[in-house]
């Protein structure tokens, strides 16, 4: 999570932190929506058995759709779909080998505390590597015209 603050201090101030967060939380929950709503094929049975494939598309477009509505380029809102399902699978994962159902019992309705941060621990560094080797910086940045009236505010 240390890549958020390095994410902030490199001029996307507390805007593209909200971002980030914003986009890989809401991934969770359009994956989980649209797996209620339309899943019937189970993504990895054995590690994660209420996941299911129509879940993970419907959170690749919805966070796609989402990321472009933001101001931010498609394939950013695809990156943070995809690394967030493998940051929770991970999750996931670690939880069958230890044998645990929940990950604490802050949130244990939710998988624990762990569960709603395992994405963006996957989602931070993907997110200031892809920044960083593509050589871009955040369309708030950029002077995106409909989220200009926002700079001020969003600044830090």
């Amino acid at each position: 999570l240390s890549c958020l603050i390095i994410l902030f201090a490199e001029g996307g101030g507390s805007w593209y932190v909200a971002l980030v967060v914003s986009l890989c939380e809401m991934n969770d929950a359009w994956q989980w929506l649209c797996g209620r709503l339309f899943g019937r094929t189970h993504l990895v049975p054995h590690l994660s058995p209420k996941k299911t494939l129509e879940g993970y598309v419907g959170g690749l477009l919805l966070t796609t759709l989402c990321a472009c509505v933001s101001g931010e380029r498609w394939y950013f809102g695809a990156m943070v779909s995809v690394v967030g399902s493998l940051g929770d699978l991970a999750m996931s994962t670690h939880k069958r080998m230890k044998g645990l159902k929940n990950t604490g019992t802050i949130l244990s309705g939710h998988g624990g505390f762990l569960d709603r941060l395992d994405s963006l621990l996957f989602c931070a560094p993907a997110s200031l590597l892809f920044f960083r080797v593509l050589g871009m910086r955040c369309s708030y940045l950029q002077g995106f015209g409909h989220l200009e009236s926002l700079r001020p505010i969003l600044r830090h």
